[in-house]
């Protein structure tokens, strides 16, 4: 399975964004990753599916630094475990995401979309927010 990367994109308070486009395209073989170093948890991530009928996307739980190593992960509510949800054919949806949950010790929130192909999108807050 590939690792897809998915670049974030900005937002500033009270500015609309650049043109989105139609975000990352993830083919159900693959998984997703958004690099959120400096951003903490002002990431928003959405999911956009085709048409072709249900799809099950999973955030993968971060890695929590009081396991076995505990310099391992910043996630220290890893132990919630993966967050997983359904979308149905030609739907959008949106997670706010916990980085005390999600965070692996690369900076990046992982995931999966079971089904057939869909289109991620990264957002990040402004700090204002």
């Amino acid at each position: 399975m590939a690792v897809i990367p998915v670049p974030p994109t900005d937002l500033a308070q009270n500015t609309a964004s650049a043109a989105l486009g139609n975000g990352t395209l993830i083919n159900h073989a693959d998984g997703f990753s958004v690099d959120t170093t400096g951003y903490g948890n002002r990431a928003i991530i959405l999911v956009v599916t085709d048409g072709s009928g249900a799809h099950t996307v999973t955030i993968t739980a971060g890695q929590d630094p009081n396991t076995a190593n505990p310099n391992s992960g910043p996630a220290i509510r890893a132990g919630l475990g993966d967050l997983t949800f359904t979308m149905g054919a030609s739907e959008q949806k949106a997670i706010t995401v916990d980085s005390s949950r999600f965070l692996q010790s690369d900076m990046k929130i992982k995931g999966t979309i079971a089904g057939t192909a869909s289109r991620v999108l990264a957002l990040v807050a402004p700090t204002a927010f």
